[in-house]
């Protein structure tokens, strides 16, 4: 990812900023001529995609033949016996993100209430982040995990179980930039 693509998706305001921020030190001007300077110099640039080449390529006007593509995926494993037999009578819906705002929190929380208005039976699994309005009454059907641990094999195994039970992953983002939710819970459909 480019500074120039990154920093429209991470902008924060000054007063959030950290005084040691490089963004308080140097403006947005500065950072990306900085960063075009390091990747004219550099002999081979690596990134995740052909979509990011390319803009590298039309932004910093960088030649192409010296960047190199190596995709990655999502940093969760596999788990060891996949099988689907989920329970069809109720929705299961998971929200995964740290940044509520952005990722659309707001937007999931719209969603549920809503179904849950019309009597839909579902369920909501909030992972990385809490809501930030009050919420009514979910008893068991609203569950918020505010952060796991993929490092650490119970939590990992208990993300994977959360997608492998889950109907849909619901991504109601206005942003996001490296979009591995996709490849995390695959065959699990998702709702944009």
């Amino acid at each position: 990812m480019t500074y120039e693509q990154m920093r429209i998706h991470y902008k924060k305001s000054d007063e959030n900023q950290d005084k040691n921020s490089p963004t308080k030190v140097l403006d947005s001007k500065s950072l990306i001529n900085f960063e075009r300077l390091i990747l004219e110099k550099a002999s081979k640039i690596i990134y995740s995609s052909e979509w990011i080449k390319q803009k590298a390529v039309d932004f910093y006007n960088i030649d192409p033949n010296k960047i190199e593509i190596i995709e990655f995926g999502a940093n969760i494993f596999a788990p060891e016996h996949y099988s689907i037999d989920i329970n069809m009578d109720i929705c299961k819906l998971v929200f995964i993100g740290r940044d509520w705002e952005r990722k659309g929190g707001d937007k999931i929380m719209q969603i549920y209430n809503k179904l849950k208005e019309d009597k839909f039976p579902c369920t909501l699994t909030i992972i990385g982040s809490s809501p930030k309005q009050s919420l009514h009454d979910s008893g068991d059907d609203l569950v918020i995990i505010p952060s796991i641990d993929k490092s650490k094999q119970k939590q990992a195994e208990q993300l994977n179980k959360i997608l492998a039970e889950s109907h849909f992953l619901v991504l109601p983002t206005d942003s996001t930039l490296m979009a591995l939710y996709f490849v995390k819970p695959q065959p699990m459909p998702f709702l944009l």
